[in-house]
């Protein structure tokens, strides 16, 4: 296994090749001792077969053991290595790979290596054959991971090394080209930007009624949904904003954000949040300013709250980050057993935000505004009005590239935001503007026909499924497909139904009212099929402009008058989907 350790107090290092049987157990003690003495490891002594990983975010326990009876089947049938080797082996790999990868990834290495050691009977011949069983699309993690059985046998070789190795170079090589076949953003991977606009619609809905304590409860989520889709940040970036995060100059205002050092090959991990991240500053709204210090100012009195956790608990002071722990724990509806001597980092990490958005996706979204929840598929399908496909905490950073686009910031500025080592490690995002404008348009639409019912007084009911007619409309205008399913749906007084009704179930549950049931189609009016045909016209003009301006980011190194031209045609897209958000709205009526 290729090794990369750092001179000491220097910043040079150097690559070795090590091997278990070669290396003295004496040198894995003395890199053990290292780790200890800098709080990265946490256990008494090399033997020990439980270590705590430690690195400021977050503690992970790693716990070397395997199933000992197996093993002593194993013993009896061939020549094996000593069940101490292979234990030791395992910590010995993971002491090499934490000095240059995060925690995270080590932890879940050690999982892996595992779960295949025991799998295979401790890399037995005959067990080969579970791992050639192994399938690309169904076992992706597997693949993702043969380049750390590849590396842990070329650390600790077994009798049958080259068999197995040969295996994992041919898997390893498949998963390669099969990726390269596959690279480039697809609709699939940055998500549903329907769904991803609905989520945001229902969080403004419900952030003007909810409670303060559910306001305080869902306060991360917020901040998330606002901060992460207007800045590109990786979630394991956002919980780290520092809490004095917030300044003010020249009447701008500004968010200090930290953004990760740790990208390509040459960084080599430190385990320390100073030293491993960089602090940026970004322009941002007064708006998310002061969503930002009112939280603050709705929390920061727990910082000072002695025995908050638990009794004997007696830290205060000031948080080091904007996200508060002590917020989130006094939520939480089963807080688990926490002693005097509990051990709760004062962090407010990326599971306690995902924990959060799958409490607001069931409490907010299904229970309360009655969106059937779906997962995100394989291929790109169309949604019921009442359905909402799972957003997760990083379809949102997709989502702020392309609004940074339509807010006319420069390749070059998007580039420096979102921490990207070049232009075109954001160009693929231009393919997907188009979708994103539709979506968009739509959504500007639905409130602008929201608008104009608030002023004829019309009541505002959040149910979804009240607003079925609008989420038709746009399908009726922007699905090439409709036309051809209208004829075959059953004619109904002013228009059509396409419910597969045996009886008359789904009419009784609106009371026979055809306009509120989510499967009436009413017929268009001559004044609707023209606004269809003008926002259809409207929507290929746009595809244009998107091609030509991913056309010309592409050629940002040579084009004459790149701002000039690249403003005008940003500003062509968005004056044309405000022209279909006008007309779409009309439509709606």
């Amino acid at each position: 296994m290729l090794v990369e350790r750092k001179v000491k107090d220097s910043n040079i290092s150097i690559v070795q090749f090590k091997d278990y049987f070669s290396v003295p157990l004496n040198e894995l003690e003395e890199i053990f001792k290292e780790f200890q003495q800098k709080q990265i490891i946490q256990a008494y002594s090399f033997e020990e077969n439980i270590w705590y990983l430690y690195n400021e975010k977050l503690k992970r326990r790693v716990l070397f053991h395997l199933d000992e009876i197996k093993y002593n089947k194993a013993k009896k049938n061939r020549d094996i290595f000593a069940y101490v080797d292979i234990i030791n082996a395992l910590k010995g790999y993971v002491l090499y790979k934490i000095q240059v990868h995060p925690i995270e990834i080590v932890s879940e290495d050690l999982r892996f290596l595992k779960k295949i050691i025991e799998e295979t009977d401790y890399f037995a011949l005959e067990k080969k054959k579970e791992l050639v069983a192994k399938k690309l699309k169904k076992d992706t993690n597997y693949f993702k991971h043969t380049h750390t059985l590849i590396e842990f046998l070329e650390y600790f070789p077994i009798n049958d090394n080259d068999e197995y190795l040969n295996l994992l170079y041919h898997q390893a090589e498949a998963y390669s080209k099969y990726r390269e076949d596959h690279q480039g953003l697809n609709q699939r991977e940055i998500g549903n930007f329907e769904s991803v606009f609905k989520l945001g619609d229902a969080l403004d809905d419900f952030w003007e009624c909810c409670s303060k304590s559910e306001k305080e409860e869902f306060y991360p989520i917020k901040l998330w949904w606002e901060i992460t889709t207007t800045i590109p940040l990786r979630v394991s970036e956002l919980v780290l904003t520092p809490y004095d995060c917030l300044t003010k100059e020249n009447g701008y205002y500004y968010l200090t954000v930290r953004r990760t050092k740790l990208k390509g090959n040459t960084a080599i991990v430190k385990h320390r949040v100073d030293e491993d991240y960089t602090l940026q500053k970004v322009r941002i709204s007064e708006k998310l300013y002061r969503l930002i210090g009112d939280y603050r100012d709705l929390v920061d009195e727990y910082d000072w709250i002695p025995n908050f956790f638990s009794e004997g608990y007696q830290h205060v002071g000031r948080r080091k980050y904007l996200f508060s722990q002590r917020a989130y724990f006094k939520h939480l509806r089963f807080k688990g057993v926490t002693g005097k001597n509990s051990s709760i980092p004062e962090f407010f990490n990326v599971f306690n935000l995902n924990y959060l958005l799958k409490q607001f996706y069931k409490r907010v979204i299904v229970d309360l505004f009655k969106y059937q929840l779906v997962q995100k598929r394989d291929q790109d399908v169309d949604l019921l009005p009442y359905q909402l496909e799972y957003v997760n905490l990083m379809d949102t950073r997709h989502f702020a590239f392309i609004n940074m686009v339509l807010n006319d910031l420069e390749p070059l500025i998007i580039k420096q935001i979102s921490g990207h080592s070049s232009i075109k490690s954001s160009y693929h995002y231009y393919s997907h503007i188009d979708k994103f404008v539709k979506c968009a348009t739509y959504n500007m639409a639905k409130k602008i026909a929201r608008k104009k019912q608030a002023e004829k007084g019309s009541e505002y009911v959040i149910d979804v499924r009240k607003s079925n007619q609008w989420d038709l409309a746009f399908k009726k205008v922007f699905d090439p497909n409709y036309e051809e399913e209208w004829k075959q749906y059953r004619e109904v007084e002013g228009g059509k139904c396409s419910s597969k009704q045996k009886g008359f179930e789904d009419c009784k549950k609106v009371d026979n009212v055809c306009e509120i049931c989510e499967f009436y189609h009413p017929t268009e009016t001559d004044t609707q099929k023209n606004i269809k045909a003008l926002v259809l016209e409207n929507q290929k003009n746009i595809s244009t402009e998107v091609l030509a301006l991913k056309e010309l980011v592409k050629q940002y190194d040579k084009a004459q008058n790149f701002m000039e031209e690249y403003g005008l045609k940003i500003n062509k897209i968005k004056t044309i989907a405000t022209q279909n958000a006008q007309m779409l709205s009309r439509y709606f009526q």
